[in-house]
């Protein structure tokens, strides 16, 4: 594809699963965390009933428990955020290593993987530049000679000259050979063509670009003036500090650029651990991708068993607040199981902010109110024996779990996809938008819930 000229001037989480890996520090976390519950709890039961002689009951106290916990402050979840070559390439082990626990099904995509990240390790610690001189037209030998000369400098630079950008089976796709270079340079005739806009549009983000653009001395000034406004209107924000114009004139070409060029050598190395990390980023993205699809057949079965017995613990008391409490407890054991199965580094600590938080914003948007609601029309349009008020009760905590859990899934995902340089914003800012769109989404599959929950009552209970 490319004529290259090299230049060197110097230089059991699930059911009946045992694919996913138990965190260990998160085992011996959970376990000390309830021997130490246990221990407050009988202390303060010892204080109040033997030296204070306030005989308080033991769900009465647990419901204080239930209500303190959920009444705490929230304080920040923040994810770690792999900045370096080292922790990409760590993160991107993980995910790796998750897709082969995960991916039962043997598919062959998994030694390509391996293939891929152990080229892009490869390319690690590498000293020349990778530049690429691109378009919708081909430019003479001589021009690229030119700028092969023009570009050259202190630090070792390698010039591609690539092909004429085409369509890859109807998409707008740069080649991989294009996107791991360093630099693109990108020819560009005036007026610009719908083609050359598409191109720059589809250009990867974080890809450094500079767009060399051919002024030919045989257009008027006014002709020349208006191009430039039309085409300043046209390009993205993000291009049009890096544009070079340029009279067409060879011998000119050096001088042109050589403001860019002195920018090019004096970054040599920066610009090439940025390529490294942002390579890393995409794999990273599009592996995650793939994980989510995976991840989601796995929370599914988890809703459905804790959603039931979740359901069974609320249908059997007899008082609310020990349903809510059956709530909380189902519901941090869940999202224990969630964590290892997204890989989160979060501590049990974190996992509990995280449980009471989006509780209290699915309390607050009102989930419980609209469940109930719901069947109890349900229950007066069909005039059923199947929905009585414990039914009522119970489905109202299963649909809650539900809700919770994919909150929990929404919130999983976005702090593992977390690898840029973005802060990590507070949970509390987070987890109304998360249930909002938790909620909606299990909207959809109400009907279906309801078809369960008839068949779990009937099968349990009546």
């Amino acid at each position: 594809m490319f004529q290259q000229l090299a230049l060197t001037s110097s230089a059991a989480a699930l059911s009946n699963d045992t694919l996913i890996s138990r965190n260990p520090t998160i085992d011996r976390v959970y376990w000390r965390s309830w021997l130490t519950l246990s221990v407050v709890f009988l202390s303060i039961n010892w204080l109040l009933q033997d030296i204070v002689q306030l005989h308080i009951g033991i769900v009465t106290m647990l419901v204080f428990i239930g209500c303190w916990w959920l009444m705490k402050p929230s304080s920040s979840l923040s994810p770690k955020v792999p900045l370096t070559l080292d922790e990409l390439r760590e993160s991107c082990q993980r995910l790796l290593t998750q897709l082969e626990k995960l991916d039962t099904t043997k598919n062959p995509k998994q030694e390509v993987r391996h293939e891929r990240l152990q080229y892009l390790y490869s390319r690690h610690g590498r000293q020349v530049q990778e530049l690429a001189l691109v378009g919708t037209v081909t430019l003479t030998i001589e021009t690229y000679e030119s700028l092969a000369l023009a570009v050259s400098g202190s630090t070792a630079v390698t010039l591609h000259q690539a092909n004429p950008l085409m369509l890859d089976r109807g998409e707008w796709r740069w080649p991989d050979a294009l996107r791991q270079c360093d630099q693109l340079i990108f020819f560009l005739e005036l007026p610009m063509q719908a083609a050359d806009l598409r191109w720059l549009d589809s250009i990867p983000q974080k890809q450094s670009i500079w767009i060399l653009i051919n002024n030919s001395r045989n257009v008027n000034h006014e002709t020349l003036e208006q191009n430039r406004i039309y085409l300043q209107a046209q390009l993205p924000d993000r291009f049009k500090e890096n544009c070079i114009f340029w009279d067409g004139d060879n011998s000119t070409l050096r001088t042109t650029i050589k403001d860019y060029s002195i920018e090019l050598h004096n970054q040599s190395t920066k610009r090439i651990i940025d390529t490294e990390k942002r390579l890393l980023q995409e794999l990273h993205t599009r592996w995650n991708q793939e994980l989510e699809h995976i991840r989601e057949t796995h929370l599914i079965q988890i809703q459905n068993r804790v959603q039931w017995t979740v359901a069974a613990g609320v249908f059997a008391s007899s008082l609310p607040s020990i349903d809510l409490l059956i709530v909380i407890v189902a519901n941090s054991m869940m999202l224990e199981e969630m964590a290892r199965l997204w890989d989160c580094p979060w501590n049990v600590d974190q996992l509990k902010e995280a449980a009471s938080e989006l509780i209290k914003v699915a309390l607050s948007l009102g989930v419980i109110e609209w469940t109930s609601q719901s069947l109890l029309s349900l229950a007066k349009l069909e005039g059923g024996s199947w929905l009585l008020a414990s039914s009522i009760q119970a489905l109202s905590a299963a649909y809650l779990t539900r809700v919770v859990s994919r909150s929990m899934a929404n919130l999983l995902s976005l702090q593992t996809s977390r690898i840029t340089l973005d802060q990590p914003q507070d949970l509390k800012h987070e987890s109304l938008l998360l249930v909002a769109r938790a909620v909606e989404t299990e909207k959809l599959d109400w009907p279906s819930f309801l078809q369960n929950g008839r068949q779990w009552l009937r099968t349990n209970y009546i």
